[in-house]
Order: structure tokens, then sequence, then C-alpha cells
């Protein structure tokens, strides 16, 4: 049984039902007679539909604790253990949409993998370039001092 659009409304309608039993207990209400509280037939309707779902739902068996059953039997009689078996499972799993974040995910670490194994791990050039200008008294300059000097305090701070 499938009940739909009615939560929103048997809300407010519970809510409204505990505004009028607190407007009942309280001693100044009985006594003031002007207030009427009337119940709408709609509102008798959705009353209705709600006792007759709960009672369903009461009736109803916890079909998931079955299933959870079954496939721990399953488990335990090595059922799962057959290729086909995780095969059929793990395609079950990839279809159903559960994972789709994951393995958008896993492709971009597969692409940042294969763009980093480009990058050499030591820049050639720049450590040749590095070397010629220690030799040729690049950085022994007091200008050239005094701009590592702000680089090395730019990168710590």
């Amino acid at each position: 049984m499938k009940i739909e659009g009615i939560l929103s409304e048997l809300r407010n309608i519970t809510q409204a039902d505990r505004k009028a039993a607190d407007a009942k207990q309280r001693p100044g209400a009985a006594r003031s007679g002007g207030d009427v509280v009337q119940i709408s037939d709609k509102a008798r309707t959705l009353k209705s539909q709600q006792e007759t779902a709960t009672a369903a739902l009461k009736e109803t068996p916890d079909t998931r604790q079955a299933r959870v059953e079954q496939v721990k039997a399953r488990v335990a009689e090595g059922y799962y253990d057959r290729p086909e078996v995780r095969q059929a499972v793990a395609d079950s799993i990839l279809d159903s949409g559960v994972v789709k974040e994951v393995a958008a995910e896993r492709r971009q670490v597969n692409v940042a993998r294969t763009s980093m194994s480009d990058v050499p791990d030591v820049r050639t050039d720049q450590v040749a370039q590095a070397k010629q200008r220690v030799a040729g008294g690049f950085y022994d300059t007091p200008e050239v001092r005094q701009k590592m000097v702000d680089g090395l305090l730019d990168g710590v701070l």
C-alpha cells in the first residue's frame, strides 16, 4: 500500500488537534463560550487515511530484515564466492548509480596521475641555469641576495 502527498496535511491536522485539545484543557476556554471548533470533512478523511495507513504499516512485515537474513544465509553457504555471482553483484551496484560519484572521482585521479607521469621529477633546465649562475657569481651581488631573502620570507610568512 502506497500513500503519497498527505504527510504535510496530516501534520497540519495533528497540530490543529493539539491546539484544540489545549484550548479545551484551559480553564478560561470553557467559560468563555465564544469559541467553537469545527473539523472539516477533509480533515476527518485525512485522519481516517492516517489511521488506515498506520494500521497497514503495523501489519506489514519488515521485508528488509527478511532480505538481510536471506543474504546472510547465502554468504554462509558460499553463494557469493562464485565469480559469476560476484560479477552480477558488481554490475548491479554499478548500474544502481550508487557509485557514480566515486567512479567520476577515480577517473579524475587517473587523469591527474597520467598527467603527473609526464612531468619530470627534476627540471634539468632549471638546475643547469642555477649551476651556471653560481659559477658566474650571480648570487653574490647584494641585490640578488636581498631578493632571495625576500622570496624566502614571503614563502614562510
